[in-house]
């Protein structure tokens, strides 16, 4: 999403993220925006990734994070 506002309008990079048996897959990368589909840039992301994480240290880092969110 936008770093300023927050609104997928702006234009955002975007995976397909894959749940695999030892963990996460993150490929198919795009620059994309939620109103027209023409602008879709897959092409120029091509040459990244995929990028796998281990499942533990993933849920690790998640929870990591979310430990310091605060509550709502």
């Amino acid at each position: 999403m936008c770093a300023e506002c927050g609104d997928l309008g702006c234009g955002a990079l975007q995976a397909l993220v894959e749940r695999s048996p030892d963990g996460f897959v993150w490929h198919d990368f795009a620059f994309e925006n939620n109103y027209d589909t023409s602008m879709t840039d897959a092409d120029s992301y091509r040459a990244i990734g995929p990028f796998v994480f281990n499942k533990a240290e993933y849920w690790q880092v998640l929870n990591e994070r979310a430990a310091t969110l605060p509550a709502t």
